[in-house]
């Protein structure tokens, strides 16, 4: 997860002819809002705090993804799409600078939108599919190694739900401002990331044994959809964010019917495609070798 000591970008910030606003995903040239997957938002977001300077490749990926989850191929993927999506911001020019055998680097200075810019006001109804914000969980085990904990849970849990092409969630940079007990209530955080939905949720660790408590809320009225407490031995964490994932998304579909019985890929043998994408998230690759036997490929 990204941190915001060095400068908060959650309001949104300009690049030269674009807007981008991290809570919405989307970055804004003229009249065209092109949205971006939460990671590949994160990836500017990270690039944007340190403009000028060359972010490692190795960094962004262990900040964005996670060294256990990222590879140079889901980072060459998002530059390329990154790329395309600023190409407006500077005419056509250079925005992201590829440094040999280092990184990359943002040419374009950023503007916070406090500053100069402002942004347009969030479409009414731009995007139909139903929106989620995964805010930060609590660290409920006394111990400050934990929130490292915590936090990875989140991004994982945002990672693997972002894969659906029918339900919108936000990057983690965008709920990072959220964290802690000082949050507002839901119908205000709904309203600054423009969501209906927030998952919240605490983990608590004793010794071998991890209990995840998650709840999912309608944020204007505050109303509780679904809570559940997920108990399960640590070396079991990957099917606890199995677990957790489907629920949210099932009880997401059963509201709003967008979640298909296959799971989070639209494509070809969507069951399978799914559980080796879970298992895969919590580090369970016997997992995903099952699943492929099972399914006949």
């Amino acid at each position: 997860m990204i941190a915001l000591e060095e400068a908060d970008l959650t309001g949104g910030f300009a690049l030269g002819n674009c807007s981008v606003v991290p809570s919405r995903n989307a970055v804004i040239s003229g009249d065209q809002t092109l949205h971006l997957e939460p990671m590949i938002m994160n990836v500017c977001c990270l690039l944007a705090l340190r403009s000028g300077d060359v972010v490692t490749r190795d960094e962004l990926i262990d900040t964005v993804w996670g060294t256990k989850f990222g590879s140079d191929e889901s980072l060459t993927r998002a530059i390329y799409l990154l790329r395309k999506a600023l190409a407006p911001a500077a005419g056509g020019a250079v925005v992201i600078e590829t440094v040999s055998k280092k990184g990359y680097r943002l040419v374009l200075p950023v503007m916070l939108a406090n500053g100069t810019p402002s942004l347009p006001p969030a479409p009414v109804a731009e995007d139909s599919r139903p929106s989620l914000a995964v805010l930060p969980f609590a660290n409920r085990s006394g111990l400050a190694e934990d929130d490292v904990f915590a936090m990875g849970m989140v991004d994982d849990v945002i990672g693997a739900l972002s894969q659906s092409e029918t339900v919108r969630v936000l990057s983690s940079f965008a709920t990072a401002r959220f964290a802690g007990s000082d949050a507002p209530d839901t119908g205000t955080v709904g309203r600054k990331l423009g969501v209906r939905y927030l998952l919240e949720g605490n983990v608590r660790r004793a010794g071998p044994d991890l209990r995840v408590t998650a709840q999912l809320v309608e944020a204007a009225s505050g109303e509780l959809l679904w809570t559940q407490k997920f108990d399960r031995p640590l070396a079991e964490l990957a099917g606890l964010q199995e677990d957790l994932v489907v629920e949210v998304a099932a009880n997401l579909g059963t509201q709003v019917i967008v979640v298909n019985a296959g799971g989070f890929d639209t494509h070809a043998n969507q069951a399978a495609t799914h559980k080796a994408l879970l298992a895969d998230l919590g580090g369970g690759i016997a997992r995903f070798q099952q699943a492929i036997t099972k399914s006949g490929h």
